[in-house]
């Protein structure tokens, strides 16, 4: 990983929030390095959803309440 001044730094972990930081940050360069202007959080009592400009759109992101996350529709 590189910071942002570009230095490289070594990450040294253990369990899964690693994976799931590197994923997000893959996912964030992807869409264009969206700022957070474009992100949104829909809660509801049954479901939680991050999405990008819209809640209805092709980058909106189910987040299950036991902590497991799942892409609810396509990229």
């Amino acid at each position: 990983m590189v910071p942002h001044r570009g230095e490289p730094r070594t990450v040294t972990y253990a369990g899964p929030l690693w994976s799931a930081v590197e994923r997000g940050y893959t996912l964030w360069e992807t869409t264009g390095r969206p700022g957070w202007d474009r992100l949104g959080v829909t809660l509801t009592a049954t479901r939680q959803t991050v999405w990008l400009d819209a809640p209805i759109s092709p980058r909106a992101w189910c987040i299950h309440p036991s902590g497991s996350r799942r892409q609810s529709t396509s990229d």
